[in-house]
């Protein structure tokens, strides 16, 4: 797992680099991203540079608590390696379905 810190030297330096650009940067790299930013794919600006990224794009719930989100991380991870590893990239969403974690694509 990478963080944007690691990816721009440090915390304050990713802090508010917008969507456009480190979609881009994340790509280079061929790294799966994990998000709980479920606005992206309602930005146009955002939408094209995913489209141009050519990533795999994980979105967990925004609400979600750090709780939650370990918990659905952990329940996920088997299923976010698998999706990582295709060829063509997508978008899925990580919901709860009959109090299960499990990934949808879109």
């Amino acid at each position: 797992m990478h963080t944007p810190r690691e990816l721009y030297g440090n915390r304050e330096a990713a802090e508010g680099t917008p969507d456009k650009v480190w979609l881009v940067d994340v790509a280079q790299h061929r790294w799966t991203v994990i998000s709980r930013d479920t606005k992206i794919l309602e930005r146009p600006a955002e939408i094209a540079a995913y489209k141009t990224a050519k990533l795999h794009l994980i979105l967990f719930p925004g609400q979600a608590t750090a709780v939650m989100l370990v918990e659905a991380v952990h329940a996920t991870l088997t299923e976010v390696c698998t999706v990582s590893a295709r060829a063509v990239p997508g978008v899925w969403r990580a919901h709860r379905r009959r109090g299960q974690w499990a990934l949808a694509e879109l």
